[in-house]
């Protein structure tokens, strides 16, 4: 479950900043970013389902995620889709 966390945690942080750096695909890369969130978000409730994690943990691990959900969702917003002005 570790590994999973890592992983997911390194490839959202890679899609941030292929998003950064984009110009024209930044739309899709931030699509991405949100499955790849959508992705740890799970791990962290298995974790905690798996007694892995206590309460304090996976409450400060889930205000986080919260936060990181609006600040991506906000980005999202702020980029128009492929074709659209």
């Amino acid at each position: 479950m570790a590994r999973r966390l890592e992983d997911s945690g390194f490839a959202f942080y890679v899609l941030l900043i292929q998003a950064g750096h984009a110009s024209q695909t930044k739309h899709s890369i931030l699509l991405d970013a949100d499955l790849e969130l959508d992705k740890f978000r799970l791990y962290i409730r298995l974790s905690h389902d798996r007694h892995l994690t206590n309460q304090d943990q996976y409450q400060f691990a889930a205000n986080q995620l919260i936060e990181i959900g609006k600040l991506l969702g906000g980005w999202l917003k702020k980029e128009p889709a492929p074709g659209v002005v």
